[in-house]
């Protein structure tokens, strides 16, 4: 970076006709921000060495997303990649379209003067003129941006803005808002490592020297930065407020941003005082189409494509024929972020903070049926969706990314239309089971089921779903109640899907309770209902276990209980023959995922009841595998405690320990009372976990136990597809173990850094790693262990 005033460099004539002798130029240099710059670094040196190409390079992102602090980082004089000199236009105090000429005129030192003045002015002289909040007066800034380019063949231009100047040669880059944590994350590392968490840190720390990222402070923070959308701007006000609010206020009260986000700095131009400001700003450049839009997409409480809005959206003030091209415009105006999702689909939404504000103003425009229409469109959607065919995985995919509208579509109709709400509930139970969201799904049947106005033969067959999901989260006094009432109403009716259904959740609730005899029996009744069902009974919609029931698939589901009830009744064999059977049939289940599941997870510990190590092994594994592939976190529960017994009974103590915190963590994720679900295993996990215990040290037992809980259901399976090799030194990753080692060897963190070729800053990163995954407290502690560790090689 050279100083502001820039020498002549080229010839008059160079510079065009008219020129006179080259005028020094006394140019307008960027602010120096008075508060220090946080994050982006890898955006700081991309942005650096593009600005060495491209001649026009527009910033472009949603207000309050730091677009001019980042581009002041970027030409800051201590970066030496940006050769120009720099000439600041801040155009946010300029409201005359005609006056940006005479900006960019006084940026350049220079008496007002029309464009084609400064191109003769300019000339070749190497200038970078970086314009500020360009938005407002767009296409002032285009017309003079390209007669300066056109006429200059040194200067280059840098833009900020919520929409692009679309001119020729631009080049564009999203500032996207700061990387933030899940909501409800509480590990201080691993939420620090967020550039939304440092930003926010760094502010409160400002003016609260002793502030820290804590276990106690963590998970607040987290749920800041995640509820603002690591929006820069939001984040800032939302440090100010700690004072005076505290941490846990703050995370509480953003359910309506505004009233927290207001404390400003008052050296801050108006429009960033306040996070209100800052969107109404943008939202007072918008035509009335796109300020109605805008209004009517607070609608969606997550993403949504672009048929829902045409579907919800257009009546007669907004025809359909109208929301595409709107839509476009309100994404090029940074106040609809459109992604696309790694299968391809094209989704739009808004950031939380500015779906507030699109709220606030749809409530100020009074009442109207976009939320009737909305619950209906996504109900028809969810209709669809439960129909059995096609592709199982791309239709869990849709429900994904539509699950915040379907949520919120249920919502309204719970005071609105009942009948919508139980039809919905009822198509989303697939769902629900495959996810393993078992709670909401019993929440929202028995929602419906607290009317009076339900049909009786509909409540009856909610009740099983509901009795069905109340077994697997380990609620038997739920189970029961749904089924007594279930039963009154199934059975004089004589409705055999109902009877079907019926007599399973007695089986399996016979077996909650421990009275085998009595599920065999139910179990064998079930099977002598498959056998008077009619050869084509129906498999198309796919409920909790799937409705109306299939011959294929009652089969395949009376089997495997009856195996696990041979199994607790110590006739092992004849388990072994009903689950072979299960196994062969699966093939004919339509959409057999959840049968799959639970049939390999059966198999599993018919093998291990039989002595059959290897093979019960691979039968947990297979299983496991299916619940990874649905992501479901309940149906991996079981084949996580399958393979720590399993590893258990081959002396593979370690293992055991690491499969068996994995499955707790599993259960604990899905919310599942697995102690109630597995009550009839609980005594042979419960062994396995002890004897691996005491057959090691404190320290191994807990390493394993640490890594274990540390796994989501993805590392489980691959950790046990290799065999579960592990040791101390496998937990941590190669230059980890090194680091370790060196500390043992009494090395610095700076002398670490300079023997590796990495940053101090990097080595601390390691050292945090190591004692988390080994449960170590200090520098004295890893170097023990790295001792030991090298003694036992």
């Amino acid at each position: 970076m050279r100083t502001a005033r820039s020498e002549d460099h080229g010839r008059a004539s160079e510079r065009g006709p008219n020129a006179g002798p080259a005028q020094p130029l006394k140019l307008t240099p960027p602010p120096h921000p008075l508060s220090s710059f946080v994050g982006r670094q890898a955006e700081i040196e991309e942005l650096s060495t593009l600005l060495t190409r491209a001649r026009l390079l527009t910033l472009v992102g949603p207000p309050g997303c730091g677009k001019t602090r980042l581009a002041l980082e970027v030409v800051a004089p201590n970066r030496h990649r940006v050769p120009q000199d720099v000439a600041f236009v801040d155009l946010g105090p300029i409201g005359d379209p005609d006056a940006v000429v005479d900006a960019a005129s006084m940026a350049l030192g220079l008496q007002a003067q029309p464009a084609p003045s400064l191109v003769n002015v300019i000339g070749d002289r190497a200038v970078l003129l970086l314009i500020d909040n360009a938005e407002h007066l767009i296409m002032s800034v285009c017309s003079l941006a390209q007669q300066l380019l056109a006429g200059c063949s040194n200067l280059r231009i840098m833009a900020t803005s919520r929409e692009l100047l679309n001119v020729d040669g631009e080049r564009c880059w999203p500032v996207e808002p700061l990387s933030v944590p899940v909501g409800d994350a509480q590990d201080p590392e691993a939420v620090g490592a967020y550039d939304a968490v440092s930003l926010f840190c760094v502010r409160v720390s400002e003016q609260q020297p002793a502030f820290r990222l804590t276990t106690s402070n963590a998970a607040a923070v987290a749920t800041i930065c995640h509820r603002l959308d690591g929006i820069p701007l939001a984040l800032e006000l939302a440090a100010a407020a700690v004072p005076s609010l505290g941490l846990t206020q703050i995370a509480a009260s953003l359910h309506h941003s505004f009233r927290i986000l207001t404390n400003g700095r008052r050296t801050a131009v108006p429009r960033h005082r306040t996070i209100r400001a800052a969107i109404e700003w943008s939202h007072d450049l918008l035509d009335d189409d796109e300020q109605l839009l805008f209004r009517r997409l607070a609608l969606f409480p997550g993403t949504f494509d672009l048929n829902a809005v045409k579907a919800i959206c257009a009546d007669g003030n907004m025809p359909e024929e109208w929301v595409s091209e709107t839509l476009s415009r309100l994404v090029a105006k940074s106040l609809i972020v459109a992604r696309t999702t790694p299968a391809g689909d094209l989704r739009y939404g808004q950031l939380e903070i500015v779906r507030q504000f699109a709220r606030d103003k749809r409530a100020l425009h009074g009442t109207d049926d976009l939320d009737g229409r909305h619950a209906r469109y996504y109900a028809r959607l969810a209709d669809a969706l439960s129909i059995v065919g096609g592709d199982l995985q791309a239709r869990v995919h849709l429900i994904d990314l539509e699950y915040a509208n379907l949520r919120l579509a249920l919502d309204w109709a719970v005071g609105h239309e009942p009948g919508l709400e139980a039809a919905t509930t009822e198509n989303l139970q697939w769902y629900w089971a495959l996810r393993g969201m078992l709670r909401e799904a019993r929440d929202r049947l028995e929602s419906v089921l607290a009317r009076s106005d339900v049909d009786e033969l509909v409540a009856a067959r909610l009740r099983i779903l509901a009795a069905t999901a109340s077994r697997r989260l380990g609620d038997s006094a739920g189970m029961r109640a749904h089924l007594e009432r279930a039963s009154t109403a199934a059975e004089p009716a004589g409705a055999p899907a109902l009877s079907v259904w019926t007599a399973s959740a007695r089986g399996l609730l016979a077996a909650q309770d421990g009275d085998w005899s009595a599920a065999e029996v139910w179990f064998r009744r079930i099977l002598q209902f498959v056998e008077d069902m009619p050869a084509d009974a129906p498999d198309r919609i796919v409920r909790m276990h799937g409705w109306p029931p299939s011959r294929a698939r009652s089969s395949v589901m009376a089997r495997n209980n009856l195996a696990l009830t041979l199994l607790q009744l110590g006739r092992p064999s004849e388990a072994l023959e009903q689950i072979v059977q299960a196994l062969d049939a699966t093939d004919d289940v339509v959409e057999r995922a959840i049968p799959l599941v639970e049939v390999l997870d059966t198999c599993g510990q018919v093998y291990l009841a039989l002595g059959r190590q290897a093979e019960a092994r691979a039968q947990f594994i297979a299983a496991l595998a299916q619940a990874v592939a649905n992501a479901n976190d309940h149906m991996a529960v079981g084949p996580l405690f399958g393979l720590a017994r399993v590893a258990a009974g081959d002396g593979d103590h370690v293992c055991a320990l690491t499969f068996a915190a994995a499955a707790r963590q599993a259960a604990s994720s899905s919310g599942t009372d697995w102690i109630r679900a597995l009550s009839y295993q609980l005594e042979s996990i419960e062994q396995a976990e002890r004897s691996s215990r005491e057959a090691l040290s404190a320290r191994r037992a807990a390493i394993a136990w640490q890594h274990g809980w540390g796994m989501d259901i993805r590392a489980a399976l691959q950790f046990a597809q290799v065999g579960g090799a592990l040791t101390s030194r496998t937990i941590l990753s190669t230059r980890e173990g090194e680091v370790a080692h060196m500390v043992a060897n009494g090395l610095t963190d700076k002398e670490i850094a300079q023997r590796l070729l990495i940053s101090p800053r990097t080595v601390e990163v390691h050292l945090a790693h190591v004692r988390r995954k080994l449960g170590l407290r200090n520098r004295a502690e890893i170097a023990a262990w790295a001792v030991s560790e090298a003694s036992e090689a």
